[in-house]
């Protein structure tokens, strides 16, 4: 096993070219307290120059509001260029359908080049792997 290189890691994310994520920072704060899981943070944010990117995720329900995220996390993150809030929206079955759909429609595209016959083998597929998913216990 190579050693890593350090100095190939620092150049590369301070020219944006890798992004760290941390990921779970619901659950470090679960385990710790707000001060620590503060100070991690603060460790992430201590790599962060010239483009360097850091994605930090945590599950909405952690937070009351995008407000309650900043004081959480900290006015440090305010330093940082380019903050957004995402939120991730629930996946209806309406909207799982329709993109297996698309999926397997693009994927279609070779082996049924007639588009009636892809349409209609896409929509078989689909249903097929929704009701896959739908077994599953919790994976909708």
């Amino acid at each position: 096993i190579r050693r890593p290189d350090l100095d190939a890691f620092r150049y590369m994310l301070a020219q944006g070219r890798l992004i760290l994520i941390f990921d779970g920072f619901d659950e470090l704060a679960a385990r710790v307290t707000y001060e620590r899981a503060s100070a991690h943070l603060d460790t992430l944010l201590a790599a962060l120059d010239n483009q360097a990117k850091i994605v930090v995720t945590s599950r909405a329900e952690f937070f009351l509001t995008d407000d309650e995220v900043l004081k959480k996390t900290g006015k440090k993150v305010e330093r940082t260029f380019g903050r957004f809030i995402v939120r991730l929206e629930e996946f209806t079955p309406t909207q799982i359908h329709d993109f297996l759909v698309g999926r397997f429609t693009r994927t279609l595209a070779v082996r049924f080049p007639d588009p009636a016959a892809r349409a209609a083998e896409a929509e078989r597929r689909a249903s097929t792997r929704l009701q896959l998913i739908e077994n599953v216990r919790d994976l909708p």
